[in-house]
């Protein structure tokens, strides 16, 4: 036995969210009965009077006479298409016919309403609801000369007049600080899970720099309602069938004095201690034999493949000259990087932003490990499927320099000029002497071996 749910009307819009606002294609007057336009009704009489033949009233059909030519009616409908208001009486008057026959496709456009206004006010009987204000949302802008205003509630807004000639008047409902600040960027980041063949594959990063476009990266949106993806959704173009949004970058970055390497030729040695073991059977099936064979030299080898290094430069990211050796060893429990900056680079200096574009809360110097989206899909999904499943208990940064000239030279005499010869102990040494060198990048870390290179001039047989 059926009873009543008392549910009134679940059918609530609040309009501030695209899900809750009016469908345009529900509305009875999306799509008309009749949507012919005057001039789609001009250019039917036309086409029409090409199907109405007709003999002159002259012809003499055969035997005593040629065959009959038929005739049409477009030679006397051929000015309907001109937009000109000169008109021979017998045009006129067909035009007028037609502006006559938009009252009844007018009315006839009716019919939908019509028939859901018998459906719900005769046949269901429903009430319509009272009469409620009007909402809209109000953007204030400052004055140039304020820093910040107060809207007091209830405060009168003058919206000119409605399309009656009524005064429109709304009321703030609450107290209301105005400031300057504005959303300056609308930035989003977009992960999903490759899936191939039913095969769960790597994850992979999309990001937008300009979340509200079509894009990503700035292009117009091109749908009617010019909505885009809030949380940066891929969306593939229609002619290339491409994702447009930008690939993201996974990975990590260090930062530490240890990494302030002006000059010279760099050895940089990440060692990396984790404490998960690792579940080779989540990617045995992208292995060849070698794998099997060989696990530890297999994931060295993809992850060596599968990432990039960057170190932070003055204006730019500076990627080392080659990437030496990448050891992973699960008994272990470590995965050491090896990387080289060779001597005609430019110096890794601390992380500037402005400079480099990355938000990263660090002064120090900085190195940035990324997953290349470049990377074969095999290699990219072993080297993220390691280094997803590991927990890292420490990380330690070894660094090998050769060749730093920036030196700062003195002996008891005063300062020394490393760019000519000098006498490191003054021109009368003795017992006691002292000569000093000093380095901003050298003597602020723990040093574990250190090695003077000096060319002697004129040395005693």
């Amino acid at each position: 036995m059926s009873t009543n749910c008392n549910n009134l009307n679940p059918l609530l819009r609040d309009g501030t969210s695209q899900q809750q606002r009016t469908l345009q294609a529900l509305l009875p007057a999306y799509i008309p009965v009749d949507e012919h336009s005057l001039d789609d009704l001009r250019k039917f009489a036309q086409k029409f009077a090409e199907e109405i033949k007709f003999y002159e009233l002259n012809t003499v059909v055969p035997p005593l006479g040629p065959p009959p030519t038929l005739q049409d009616w477009t030679p006397f409908f051929n000015q309907l298409l001109k937009t000109d208001e000169k008109n021979q009486p017998h045009y006129t008057l067909f035009i007028a016919f037609l502006e006559m026959f938009r009252v009844a496709q007018t009315d006839l456009n009716q019919m939908t309403q019509r028939h859901l206004d018998f459906f719900y006010r005769d046949v269901l009987r429903l009430q319509e609801k009272a009469a409620v204000p009007d909402q809209v949302f109000t953007i204030f802008k400052l004055a140039s000369e304020v820093s910040e205003q107060l809207i007091p509630k209830a405060t009168e807004l003058d919206a000119k007049k409605d399309a009656d000639g009524i005064d429109l008047v709304y009321e703030t409902d609450r107290n209301i600080v105005v400031n300057p600040i504005q959303v300056e960027q609308l930035k989003a980041v977009y992960i999903k899970r490759d899936i191939s063949n039913d095969i769960v594959g790597p994850l992979r990063m999309y990001a937008s720099e300009m979340a509200n476009s079509m894009d990503g990266k700035g292009r117009e949106i091109e749908n009617t309602d010019k909505r885009w993806k809030t949380f940066g959704r891929p969306v593939k173009d229609p002619i290339t069938n491409t994702i447009m949004q930008a690939p993201g970058e996974i990975g990590f970055a260090l930062a530490s004095p240890v990494l302030a390497l002006a000059e010279g030729n760099r050895s940089v040695s990440i060692n990396i201690k984790f404490i998960s073991p690792v579940d080779f059977n989540t990617i045995l099936f992208l292995t060849t034999s070698p794998f099997n064979n060989d696990p530890n030299n297999r994931i060295s080898q993809a992850i060596r493949n599968a990432i990039e290094l960057n170190f932070s430069g003055e204006k730019e990211w500076i990627q080392p000259s080659s990437v030496n050796a990448v050891f992973f060893s699960p008994d272990r429990m470590t995965l050491t990087i090896d990387v080289t900056v060779s001597e005609g680079q430019k110096p890794i200096v601390a992380y500037n932003t402005e400079e480099l574009k990355q938000n990263f809360k660090t002064a120090l110097p900085l190195v940035k490990c990324v997953l290349k989206n470049s990377a074969s899909f095999s290699d990219y999904f072993v080297a993220q499927q390691i280094l997803e499943q590991i927990t890292i208990s420490s990380i330690k940064i070894n660094t090998v320099v050769t060749g730093i000239r920036n030196l700062i030279l003195q002996n008891d005499e005063g300062s020394l000029n490393a760019e000519k010869p000098f006498q490191p102990f003054g021109s009368s040494p003795r017992v006691g002497s002292s000569f000093y060198i000093g380095s901003n990048e050298l003597f602020t870390k723990r040093i574990d071996t250190l090695k003077l290179n000096i060319e002697w001039f004129g040395v005693p047989t």
